[in-house]
């Protein structure tokens, strides 16, 4: 700070830690006190400090990162008659003529230096893992983390030279293509269409079974805001396991435009054991999960020659079976050899086989597979569909590390810690992650550091806690529990 604001001078800061923070602000103020106090951490236990450096008719700012245990000033905040507030960065809005008040207030202050661009620290592109690590283990950094993509030409005029760049692909489409998307699992449905659309898509073919039956609360929301974003989803109430079917359900999405893409969705729900099962079940079921993706990809071929990707979504019990669903697993097998046989024509396609993702029904989820975030699923679209090497691509997330109980004191004060972060349990925690890996900032760690002092009422020290995992920190917590 005081490199970058050569004013400012030793006088100019006050150790708020170690004490004599109240006392430095009376002797620098002729014992007056200051006019107003940001209170950028929280810190609720050097309140009185505060309200004993300010002025009469001082301020006293409080950036809401945690709820404080009390707003009372005391009473000699009180005869001071000083004022508190709160302020909650999630609530702060502005109006375009605000913003435009603010940016003509900073060009102002950049003009005549009272405004101070921040530090920069800059990486290299080949370091781009080192600058996250310094970002998240660097507790006072006040500047900002640059990665370099490419050097400065030497000339003001110049073109640009080619580079590359490892990145990870991801797709985007025009407003024109029009994607076909079926199958018997809705709510996978509605989060993939929503998916497409966030990437550009706006023209939606959508095969429902419902036909006269009312649709569920969350799907006539989901399509009345997909409507107000200018998404048109068409229903259709053919049935793509006939051939009348998925030639009807084709022909509605050539009336919109280029077909882009079909994507069709397979289940697998439990229903008997192996010897209970007669030939009619596997040929039922058969007609209802392989026949419509063969359908689809015999009359794909004939009325849609230009089609650029042709996926199917379906469980992994394909590969690696399940009990009470072999007539499904012996079904979507078959999904997967009409893939085979698509691929070696030279059609685009992949089957994704998905072992569990969260929020969707257990008929398409697969037994003892740790449950897959739905954006976390979807964003393997990216790059399986882009450049697919194999007809099949199987992608779960398996939980390989132990799944703690209530079996010690530390438990019950961990979960808190854990919902601080934003995880619902223990189990969903990567146990070999610091805590400065997980998320750890100057938000969370007063929060971390109040939980510690409420329920096990001792201090750990913030860079303390960065260099902690969960499990070292459980080992910590039963030590100061002992």
């Amino acid at each position: 700070m005081s490199k970058q604001f050569v004013k400012l001078n030793d006088d100019s800061f006050a150790d708020l830690v170690n004490g004599g923070f109240e006392q430095h602000l009376l002797e620098q103020t002729q014992g007056q006190g200051v006019d107003l106090i940001f209170d950028t951490y929280s810190a609720y236990d050097k309140r009185q400090d505060f309200v004993n450096s300010l002025a009469e008719y001082g301020r006293l700012v409080d950036f809401e990162v945690f709820a404080p245990v009390s707003d009372s000033l005391g009473v000699s905040g009180n005869l001071k008659s000083i004022t508190y507030s709160k302020i909650s960065f999630s609530t702060i809005h502005f109006s375009p003529s605000e913003i435009k008040y603010i940016q003509k207030f900073i060009e102002q202050g950049i003009r005549n230096n009272k405004v101070q661009p921040l530090s920069t620290t800059v990486f290299p592109a080949s370091e781009a893992v080192e600058a996250f690590k310094y970002n998240a283990s660097c507790a006072n950094n006040l500047g900002r983390i640059v990665i370099e993509i490419r050097k400065e030409e030497e000339k003001v005029n110049a073109l640009p030279a080619k580079i590359t760049v490892a990145a990870s692909p991801k797709l985007f489409y025009t407003p024109e293509k029009v994607f076909v998307v079926s199958g018997d699992e809705d709510s996978l449905s509605l989060e993939l269409i929503q998916h497409l659309a966030q990437r550009g898509a706006r023209k939606f073919v959508l095969v429902s079974k419902l036909n006269n039956k009312p649709q569920s609360g969350y799907k006539t929301l989901t399509l009345r805001r997909l409507k107000n974003k200018n998404v048109t989803v068409v229903l259709s109430f053919a049935d793509p396991s006939t051939v009348r079917g998925a030639e009807d359900v084709l022909r509605e999405a050539v009336a919109l435009g280029t077909v882009c893409g079909i994507y069709h969705i397979t289940t697998a729900p439990e229903t008997k054991h192996l010897q209970s099962l007669s030939e009619k079940d596997f040929a039922e079921t058969k007609k209802v999960v392989s026949e419509a993706v063969a359908n689809l990809d015999t009359l794909s071929r004939r009325l849609i020659p230009q089609l650029e990707s042709f996926v199917v979504l379906a469980p992994a019990v394909a590969s690696r079976g399940a009990k009470a669903k072999s007539n499904y697993v012996f079904a979507n097998a078959d999904v997967i050899r009409v893939a085979e046989v698509r691929k070696v024509s030279g059609y685009p396609t992949v089957v994704i086989e998905y072992g569990a993702i969260e929020g969707i029904s257990n008929a398409f989820n697969s037994p003892n597979f740790k449950p897959a975030s739905i954006v976390s699923a979807l964003n393997v679209l990216d790059e399986i569909t882009k450049q697919p090497q194999n007809p099949t691509v199987v992608s779960f997330s398996k939980f390989n590390g132990p799944i703690y109980e209530e079996t010690d004191a530390a438990t019950p004060l961990l979960k808190t810690i854990a919902k601080i972060f934003g995880y619902k349990t223990l189990s969903q925690i990567e146990q070999t992650f610091n805590l400065a890996q997980l998320g750890l900032d100057t938000f969370l760690a007063p929060r971390v550091q109040e939980a510690i002092r409420q329920q096990a009422n001792a201090v750990i020290e913030v860079e303390e806690l960065r260099t902690l995992t969960f499990p070292a920190l459980r080992a910590k917590i039963i030590e100061l529990l002992a």
